[in-house]
């Protein structure tokens, strides 16, 4: 078991937080996901694992833990992972959905439904309030957005939607986080493209009934234009 500390230093209060944070593990200790848990001391908190890297016999060398929790401003909160062979973990219930369509991913976490375009991508192509996943959901973003423009130096505008994307994959995959991962080129409306991006579209749970996840964006745009 080993201990570890979760500091909010910005005197906030934070209502299920997302946290992240690799966790290295000794060579022949541990070669299943399921034999790790974080626990509070009392009680087990619920998370996600996912192996970044192994050591030669094959045991797990880093591991990637997410969870949520709450935090309050200035706590400073105490938690336990526990690794080996005799640790077992409870399930953890998750309102998150995948559905990999024709042309489109959905990801549903319980109360919202996002849908990505995987040949026209602008971000979140739709969302809405989900009740039966047909055409009365109420719609809080309409389809049709342009996504991320990029301009060049001659004022000539490009984005993420007017070419397919090279890949759109589904990175990583639990209850307590979906990572969507796309990458292309941005285009112009006259077919010629411009530099290209790498976008993640980071979906989590939310952990009290009835209220929606939360979505992060990180997004790098890499200069191979010469």
């Amino acid at each position: 078991a080993i201990k570890a500390s979760l500091l909010e230093d910005s005197g906030v209060d934070r209502p299920q937080t997302p946290v992240s944070f690799g966790f290295p593990c000794p060579e022949g200790g541990v070669f299943d996901l399921a034999n790790l848990r974080v626990t509070d001391g009392s009680r087990e908190i619920p998370a996600q694992f996912t192996a970044t890297a192994f050591w030669p016999d094959g045991s797990l060398k880093w591991v990637l833990i997410d969870l949520l929790t709450d935090l309050k401003a200035n706590e400073d909160r105490a938690i336990t992972v526990e690794l080996g062979r005799g640790v077992t973990r409870q399930p953890v219930p998750s309102p998150l959905q995948v559905k990999d369509e024709a042309g489109q991913f959905t990801i549903l976490d319980g109360v919202l439904r996002y849908v990505i375009n995987k040949q026209r991508f602008n971000l979140l192509d739709l969302v809405a309030l989900h009740k039966d996943g047909g055409p009365n959901d109420p719609v809080l973003l309409e389809p049709g957005q342009p996504g991320v423009v990029l301009r060049d130096e001659q004022g000539k505008e490009y984005s993420s939607s007017a070419v397919p994307p090279d890949r759109v994959v589904i990175e990583q995959q639990g209850p307590v986080k979906v990572v969507v991962r796309v990458e292309g080129k941005y285009g112009a409306a006259d077919g010629s493209t411009y530099m290209r991006y790498v976008a993640r579209l980071t979906f989590h749970a939310a952990q009290r009934a009835g209220a929606p996840g939360r979505v992060g964006v990180a997004w790098t745009t890499i200069n191979d234009y010469l």
